[in-house]
């Protein structure tokens, strides 16, 4: 009998999400970070945040309009994070130090923007 291998690649899912933990960071999922042609290489990315849908928005430059003039924000390419203090702490999106991570759950991609949600709003907990 031959051995079937296994591709590590499978374990990750194609689940897009993001993470925001205690230390400001936010992670990108392995999903994600395919579906924007990110894999493995560090990421640049606009961030944005909609106060009337509790919304994270992510965006390749370059393909949303009215950012022209703005740095987009880089995500490590092995881990895939980026730390975002400012921008969680200005959205009242930072974690308490006893926090456990928050997950954003995709919603829809919208003009170019992938949105998410924080996972227990999505689901009503």
């Amino acid at each position: 009998m031959a051995f079937i291998v296994f591709d590590a690649r499978e374990a990750h899912g194609s689940e897009k999400t993001l993470t925001v933990d205690k230390y400001g960071r936010i992670y990108m999922s392995i999903g994600l970070a395919r579906d924007l042609g990110s894999e493995g290489l560090p990421f640049k990315a606009h961030i944005a945040y909609d106060p009337d849908t509790d919304s994270i928005g992510i965006a390749r430059p370059g393909t949303v309009s009215g950012v022209e003039k703005v740095e987009p924000v880089v995500f490590d390419g092995m881990r895939r994070y980026a730390s975002l203090r400012t921008f969680l702490r200005k959205h009242s999106i930072m974690l308490e130090p006893d926090s456990k991570p928050m997950k954003w759950v995709f919603v829809q991609k919208r003009n170019n923007w992938y949105e998410f949600r924080p996972l227990a709003k999505e689901h009503g907990v």
